[in-house]
């Protein structure tokens, strides 16, 4: 199986390993004080990141990291309206394919939000960059998306589509459509769902064929800074092509916020 990456969203996720700690805190330092200095000298931008741990790190209904546990981290500078600049990096145990040696990944993403009087539409592109991978394969890409959203009265819900000329490993053309929605159930505790279908031009290369996926789950916010989450996902893959990798799987997490 091929490394499955998710699109759109912007994580760090790093394997439990004392060097990659290590590694995890310095990029995080490194990270931090030049985009919190440059959020800090214009009133325009705001800062904000989140740093947690999970049971798993699924993407599109599959496990990136073989059903191991993760880190995670986002980082985000932002105007309330206007272009925004999102930056994620990972380290990893290949444990798909060790000989190719993609245990670091980058992405860079740049977009624009615009404000509606009923929506809230969100543009951008993502470059996924393996600068540790073999000069033999090419897991470099580009991802654009559309993420159109909305409420009304207390349900959240939208749309996202994301495309690709060429997605990772040069399996060519590929679309993926998700439809989400969030809804508080009790005080500080929110239900909510996503259901999505991948397209793909060549499957194998990818890691798996076209196919839905599916997500529901609660998040829980104690406090403004805190989040806990419970989530269960799944698809309709075949097993030939990720085996367990693309498991039903309940996920757990624990987030800080700032």
């Amino acid at each position: 199986m091929c490394r499955h990456l998710r699109g759109g969203t912007v994580s760090i996720h790093f394997n439990l390993t004392c060097c990659t700690m290590f590694r995890m805190w310095f990029f995080l330092i490194f990270l931090l004080f030049p985009l919190n200095s440059f959020a800090n000298s214009s009133s325009d931008f705001e800062f904000s990141g989140d740093v947690g741990y999970f049971s798993n790190y699924m993407s599109r209904g599959i496990s990136q990291t073989g059903n191991d546990p993760a880190f995670m981290s986002n980082f985000k500078l932002e105007k309330q309206e206007g272009i925004h600049f999102k930056i994620s990096a990972a380290q990893f145990d290949n444990v798909a394919d060790p000989d190719t040696k993609e245990d670091v990944e980058v992405g860079y993403d740049v977009g624009h939000k615009s404000q509606l009087e009923h929506f809230t539409i969100d543009i951008g592109l993502t470059y996924y960059d393996f600068p540790g991978a073999v000069h033999y394969v090419n897991y470099n890409f580009f991802e654009g998306y559309l993420d159109v959203s909305s409420s009304y009265e207390k349900l959240e819900f939208g749309n996202v589509v994301f495309v690709s000329d060429n997605n990772f490993y040069d399996s060519g053309k590929s679309l993926y459509y998700n439809i989400y929605a969030k809804y508080p159930v009790l005080r500080k505790l929110f239900l909510r769902s996503s259901v999505g279908y991948q397209e793909i031009e060549k499957p194998v290369p990818f890691g798996s064929g076209d196919a839905f996926d599916w997500l529901i789950g609660f998040d829980y916010e104690p406090l403004e800074s805190i989040l806990l989450q419970i989530f269960y996902t799944g698809n309709n893959i075949d097993d030939d092509f990720c085996g367990a990798f693309c498991d039903e799987t309940l996920t757990a997490g624990a987030v800080i916020k700032f």
